[in-house]
């Protein structure tokens, strides 16, 4: 019998593992893909936390309470932005190393902030975060199974059974708890609608309506973000979203006319729709590409910005010209694409659910973000929740075998 099983090896899923480790060894971390291969790997832009001279938590919760469209849970928000400056110390701990410049952080802005407050390396922030998280899970010999997808659990008297499957082959674990950090259901959502999406392949949610047979509870479970500015140029390039914090330097997004639809500094939600009348109106891009789009002019970001505010989008400005894209002159095809999951199981602040021994972290669950979540708090929730959900599951083993 095992002490406590994790599904997913995103942030929150390997934040979870390491606090865990801390109470027990006799746990398992399952993945249904490769170790990392996750939504966390895909994130660019950087993660929010409130360390500049005129920043407060304070204004990071305003931030993001109005960018939810005030449907935040407060408690869950407050915490998250309180616990900003003790992630940073300890992801600086792990080995991770932030953009600077003179040896300050390159702190950078995004839609819906009153500061700059966005810490990033590069355009690669969810990779770089992974591998310091990925090294602590491996130096702390945490037992995982990869390509091991979830497809029910079930409740037993003492225990939760799970049923998985490897390689077309079933397995029944039996656990005493379960640590839910798995990601949404935006890629699903994206497939019944025939949309895009930013969001990696792998990823089922089979086990999802076993979720509604236990009568787990959830919130706000038809709220989904789209990102929108996705490029949907057929090839490798479709479903990259443009980095918000490249946007938040300016450009404009243009009709299949040349005629302005909006500019880049609106809220996700408000920007998307936008977009999304443009093309319903028959005013964006038909046929040329993948999907239904508009243009993104970037031109005055290179005509405006410095080389060193240009510095850590090298690399994505690298991958465009390499697929055929100069973005300093040509005008990029883009439409807004399904990128998270708002809502969905319901947490209180020790990541416990509805149900004694289930807990869950992350974008499965709902609350945190509201209705719209800002750029780069998500990688904040999954390390503030990831971490909260393994201590409060360590707590509960430690509890229930004196």
């Amino acid at each position: 019998m095992l002490d406590a099983v994790i599904v997913g090896s995103g942030g929150a899923g390997l934040s979870a593992a390491i606090a865990l480790r801390e109470y027990t060894d006799n746990f398992l971390l399952i993945t249904e893909c490769n170790l990392g291969q996750s939504n966390t790997m895909m994130a660019q832009g950087g993660i929010q936390i409130a360390i500049g001279t005129n920043d407060s938590v304070e204004k990071h919760f305003n931030d993001s309470f109005s960018g939810g469209n005030y449907k935040n849970d407060k408690e869950l928000l407050l915490l998250m932005v309180s616990k900003g400056i003790e992630i940073l110390k300890w992801l600086n701990d792990l080995g991770m190393d932030f953009d600077k410049v003179d040896d300050t952080y390159d702190l950078k802005s995004c839609s819906g902030i009153s500061e700059k407050r966005v810490l990033s390396k590069g355009t690669e922030t969810g990779r770089a975060i992974l591998k310091v998280l990925i090294s602590r899970i491996k130096r702390n010999s945490i037992k995982i199974n990869t390509k091991t997808s979830l497809k029910s659990i079930s409740k037993k008297k003492t225990f939760f059974l799970l049923k998985t499957y490897n390689n077309g082959q079933e397995t029944l674990m039996e656990t005493k708890n379960v640590i839910l950090c798995c990601g949404g259901k935006a890629k699903d959502f994206a497939k019944r609608h025939g949309l895009g999406t930013t969001n990696q392949h792998c990823s089922s949610f089979d086990f999802y309506p076993s979720l509604y047979g236990l009568n787990l509870k959830m919130r706000d479970e038809k709220s989904f973000q789209f990102h929108p500015a996705c490029i949907s140029l057929n090839g490798p390039l479709l479903g990259v979203p443009v980095p918000e914090t490249l946007l938040s330097l300016g450009g404009i997004f243009l009709d299949k006319n040349g005629r302005k639809i909006a500019d880049t500094d609106l809220k996700r939600d408000v920007l998307s729709k936008k977009i999304m009348n443009a093309i319903k109106n028959n005013i964006g891009v038909k046929d040329k590409f993948a999907y239904k789009s508009v243009y993104l002019d970037l031109s005055e970001v290179f005509d405006n910005c410095s080389q060193d505010a240009l510095k850590p989008f090298k690399n994505f400005f690298k991958k465009l010209s390499y697929y055929g894209i100069e973005p300093k002159v040509d005008k990029i095809p883009v439409t807004p694409m399904v990128h998270y999951q708002n809502g969905g199981i319901v947490i209180n602040t020790r990541c416990e659910t509805s149900i004694p021994g289930i807990y869950a972290a992350g974008e499965i669950t709902g609350g945190v973000h509201g209705t719209n979540r800002l750029m780069g708090n998500s990688l904040l929730d999954i390390l503030v929740f990831g971490d909260f959900a393994g201590k409060t599951c360590g707590e509960s083993i430690i509890k229930n075998t004196l």
